[in-house]
């Protein structure tokens, strides 16, 4: 993902993927081979890669037992280690880690002093830094040397880096700036008056998020003045003494701003998916009953009214999740008129060969540069190509079903032994976009995926559109793979 290229470096970026691969398989003895041929690596790349992933291990767990156990062979232990973990501990070890660190512990370190404490040459420090400035350049930050800091606008530098430590950690562990005691508190308050994400994940990244904020203000680090965030939260409670005023080190002159930016926070930039999310209302309520001709109601609304009624098939319930978190997103534009980070562009790959998606962003593109035309809209114009993005992730999934005409059409050939095929059937009928029936060899160019236990059946029938190997003695420890290809094709179907 986008994210490990930012903070890793090739070989780093290699062990992660194997460590994936490594802990996707079932438990059990493998052949070094499977893996290189998985990665397409050597031998001998794959041996020394999966030696760096043990020693890696060792450092965080001393009793580790070795992945690599000889004659060529891997050992997958039952019980084994999260990629979350493994990826927070290298993350810690990079450089780039260590320099956003020391920024948000208010080091006040010039460039020359950190890279004698680091044991590295400035032309190393700039070399392991460059996909980070460069990805902050798009959002106008820069990177300070004397002393390290992030100059630019302070929201974004607090969003941008509230994802990044999301993302690093997934909060296994918390950075070493983070102020535990005061966050809690917080979100305690935000309880108090009446925001209680119903999402257990979301409560552990808002945790994270004040973490990085109140790392930035007591650096003296403050937000600027927004008129489009006090217009749309004026008429919302300040709950200044219940948020943040128990913050000392935020001047009474900064104090209005902050709060108007911790409303923008906490209500607005994370996304929502549970319908019974109380956040959900107050967005509902804030722009279609408050603000119902604010000018980005009007853009969701006129988005919506584009798509055709039996195209956009949805519950009122899912309207609603759909709604709220559109408004979110056009809200955030408007109110920074810049293109601003996400957590979708750092972590899921755009996936250029699902038709349904390549269509979708067609018409978005279309609706986009016509509207955002229009003098209204014209602010928007600076993050067009965002909107498309966004709103397409945003809709997408309302648009997919998985019709009984588009199913992956499978031929199972495999021995004529009930018992050896029971749980691959059972596997494949809970998939919902596939349907299945014993291979007819006078069928065997239509079917979409042919599954077969032997290669005679590719080799006597080369037409075969795809077919997947499936080894009796082996194959249930590549259900994940089978998943993964079938899912693929199927989107390609579409």
């Amino acid at each position: 993902m986008f994210f490990d290229e930012l903070m890793f470096e090739h070989s780093e970026q290699m062990k992660l993927e194997v460590f994936h691969s490594l802990s996707t398989v079932m438990p059990g003895e493998y052949q070094l081979y499977y893996f290189a041929e998985q990665h397409a690596l050597t031998y001998h790349q794959i041996s020394k890669l999966i030696g760096e992933i043990d020693k890696d291990i060792e450092q965080m767990y001393p009793q580790w037992k070795k992945l690599l156990i000889g004659n060529g062979k891997v050992r997958i232990p039952e019980k084994r280690m999260k990629l979350d973990k493994y990826r927070f501990h290298l993350w810690r070890q990079t450089v780039p880690y260590q320099f956003i660190e020391a920024v948000f512990l208010g080091r006040e370190i010039n460039v020359i002093d950190f890279c004698k404490e680091k044991g590295i040459g400035r032309s190393t420090l700039y070399r392991k830094l460059l996909n980070l400035i460069d990805f902050l350049k798009e959002f106008d930050i820069k990177v300070n040397y004397n002393p390290i800091d992030f100059i630019g606008e302070e929201a974004l530098i607090r969003i941008i880096f509230s994802y990044l430590f999301w993302i690093g950690s997934r909060g296994i562990d918390t950075p070493e700036f983070a102020n535990k005691e005061l966050a809690n508190q917080m979100l305690q308050r935000n309880i108090e008056i009446g925001y209680e994400t119903e999402s257990y994940i979301g409560h552990k990244q808002l945790l994270m998020s004040l973490y990085v904020a109140n790392a930035r203000l007591e650096t003296g680090h403050f937000v600027e003045k927004k008129v489009a965030l006090s217009s749309v939260f004026s008429e919302t409670p300040l709950f200044e003494s219940k948020i943040l005023g128990n913050l000392p080190f935020i001047p009474k002159g900064k104090m209005e701003d902050e709060l108007y930016f911790y409303y923008f926070f906490v209500y607005i930039l994370h996304s929502y998916s549970d319908v019974n999310d109380v956040m959900i209302g107050k967005i509902i309520d804030i722009f279609l009953k408050k603000q119902k001709n604010h000018v980005v109601t009007q853009l969701v609304e006129r988005y919506l009214q584009s798509f055709d009624k039996n195209k956009l098939q949805m519950t009122p319930d899912q309207f609603r999740v759909l709604t709220a978190n559109l408004l979110a997103i056009a809200y955030s534009y408007y109110v920074y008129e810049h293109p601003l980070p996400d957590l979708e562009s750092l972590t899921i790959p755009v996936n250029l060969e699902n038709k349904e998606y390549i269509r979708l962003v067609e018409k978005n593109k279309e609706f986009f540069e016509r509207t955002l035309k229009e003098p209204q809209f014209e602010k928007f114009q600076v993050a067009q190509g965002h909107f498309v993005r966004r709103f397409t992730n945003m809709t997408l999934p309302y648009l997919i079903h998985f019709d009984s005409i588009n199913k992956l059409q499978l031929g199972i050939a495999l021995e004529n032994n009930p018992i050896l095929q029971n749980n691959l059937k059972v596997f494949l009928n809970r998939l919902n976009f596939v349907e299945l029936e014993p291979f007819q060899i006078e069928k065997a160019e239509e079917y979409d995926v042919v599954i077969h236990s032997s290669s005679i059946v590719t080799e006597e029938l080369p037409n075969i559109q795809h077919s997947f190997l499936w080894d009796i003695g082996y194959g249930e420890k590549e259900m994940y793979w089978l998943y993964t290809s079938l899912h693929k094709l199927y989107l390609e179907k579409q």
